[in-house]
């Protein structure tokens, strides 16, 4: 019985300074984040023209559960496409409903050199209210999926 007693403590501790390390991770300033189901990513906003434009482009990498949440202007987004990329991108498409509607995994930077008429756009069906752009493999890894409920928290409006 002792033994028992002492291993579920045990796995309580551990269980709790799990959590209070993936707490601190997000609360200790007001940087935008995205909640998609438990998953909490740290984003950038890009909601004007320019930073819409700009993007990820150029960047070597992203942190894991980092990503860049694109607010459009209308009420839809367009297709996006990973033309200036250097690493691949998971796409998460939201809906206007503050939930995941669409998936795209696995969006890998064109080969040097080809023309942009040539680059593959990805879209959402149906369509998105924003995206939010991950690395590759997040959606996966955190089993991200249509129907999660998406929270948008120190960002105004949205979700």
């Amino acid at each position: 019985m002792f033994i028992r007693s002492l291993a579920i403590s045990m796995l309580m501790l551990a269980l709790s300074a799990c959590i209070n390390i993936d707490i601190d991770l997000f609360d200790d300033d007001d940087t935008p984040v995205v909640r998609v189901g438990d998953v909490r990513f740290k984003v950038e906003v890009a909601d004007t023209p320019a930073l819409r434009e700009r993007g990820l482009t150029g960047r070597d990498y992203l942190e894991e559960r980092r990503g860049m949440l694109y607010i459009p202007e209308g009420r839809f987004v367009g297709p996006f496409w990973t033309k200036g990329m250097r690493f691949p991108l998971d796409f998460i498409w939201i809906g206007e409903d503050c939930r995941v509607v669409d998936v795209s995994v696995n969006a890998w930077p064109p080969n040097p050199g080809t023309p942009d008429d040539q680059i593959w756009r990805y879209r959402s069906y149906p369509s998105a209210a924003y995206t939010l752009e991950v690395n590759a493999g997040e959606v996966d890894r955190f089993g991200i999926r249509v129907g999660d409920r998406v929270k948008f928290e120190n960002i105004s409006g949205g979700c």
